[in-house]
């Protein structure tokens, strides 16, 4: 009797002698679902390219996942920017979202480009010595040239390897000693674009006396860079600010500038307004009032670099080809 009194306990009071209680049932795991970094290519040819792009990683979820994007990898991207939405869904019914962009990249017609003049070009920092004695020259950090690649760079990732814009300003060379030079300049350089600025030097030495001779040798440096395949860009000089230690010529820049502007229209240079682009804010300029400084520099790069883009990159209806009406890839 006391065996079986036992027994009974054991079955309906004591938790020992039984089974342990159903543990609850875990909820599934969330899903997630990571996207892949923007994706940036070129269109020689300004149509549209097929794009393939690494899948988005499924994070989670309950298995099998299935995950879908649109527009699909392997598809045609038009010119611009696109973004791609990717959804993941596993067998619970749970659903995962995230985008990306791909950027179709229109390419440059052409990437070596020189940057030819005299100290502006070359990056002089225009902060006059302590002492009227004679001091060697300062350069800036980084003058146009250097912000113009930069910005290039930048916005043709894809060309980056060829897009080139050497520095070749000469401090103190009137526009007679910059016709002798530029021949071998660009033959040196492999020039398919040069960059002309020059002139406040030739003001310096002839005063407004000098003004038709200073168009008519940027016009002809102009013509030399048409017989050699090369495109020009001929800019107009940067205000000056008389108060400077060396704006004496402020008041000869405009009528100069008038002067290059004809001579462009007449030679079929691209015409680069910088004295527009200045606005006449003399806070562009250093102490000196002839020279750019660090913001003036960025302002001329910025110039330089909508011209660039509005004038050669590739159009949809224009074929990318160089001087000898190569593709791209054969102009390097």
């Amino acid at each position: 009797m006391r065996w079986g009194f036992c027994c009974l306990v054991a079955i309906t009071v004591a938790p020992g002698c039984g089974d342990s209680p159903t543990s609850p049932t875990p909820p599934p795991p969330a899903l997630g679902l990571t996207c892949p970094a923007n994706v940036t290519v070129g269109s020689t040819d300004g149509q549209p390219v097929v794009v393939t792009y690494p899948p988005p990683t499924p994070i989670g979820g309950t298995a099998p996942v299935t995950v879908t994007c649109t527009p699909a990898s392997g598809t045609l991207f038009p010119l611009g920017e696109t973004t791609v939405t990717c959804t993941a869904f596993d067998v619970r019914q749970q659903t995962a979202q995230c985008a990306f962009v791909v950027r179709v990249q229109a390419a440059l017609q052409r990437t070596r480009i020189v940057a030819f003049g005299d100290s502006i070009t070359w990056g002089e920092n225009g902060v006059p010595p302590a002492t009227p004695a004679w001091r060697p020259l300062v350069r800036v950090d980084r003058p146009y040239p250097s912000l113009l690649e930069e910005a290039l760079d930048r916005q043709y990732p894809f060309q980056a390897d060829d897009i080139a814009v050497p520095n070749e300003g000469v401090p103190g060379e009137v526009t007679a000693n910059g016709l002798k030079r530029l021949p071998g300049v660009l033959a040196s350089r492999q020039a398919q674009v040069v960059l002309l600025l020059e002139g406040a030097n030739d003001l310096n030495a002839t005063g407004e006396a000098g003004i038709s001779a200073t168009a008519d040798n940027l016009g002809a440096m102009v013509a030399v860079a048409s017989r050699l395949g090369v495109k020009a860009y001929l800019a107009t000089l940067t205000p000056q600010n008389p108060e400077g230690s060396r704006g004496k010529n402020a008041h000869l820049v405009p009528k100069l500038n008038e002067a290059i502007v004809r001579t462009a229209a007449v030679r079929g240079a691209v015409l680069v307004d910088l004295f527009a682009a200045f606005g006449g804010d003399f806070s562009l300029l250093s102490p000196d009032g002839l020279h750019p400084n660090e913001a003036g520099f960025q302002r001329m790069a910025d110039t330089f670099f909508e011209a660039i883009r509005k004038t050669l990159e590739v159009k949809p209806d224009a074929p990318l080809s160089g001087p000898a009406g190569l593709p791209l890839r054969y102009q390097r």
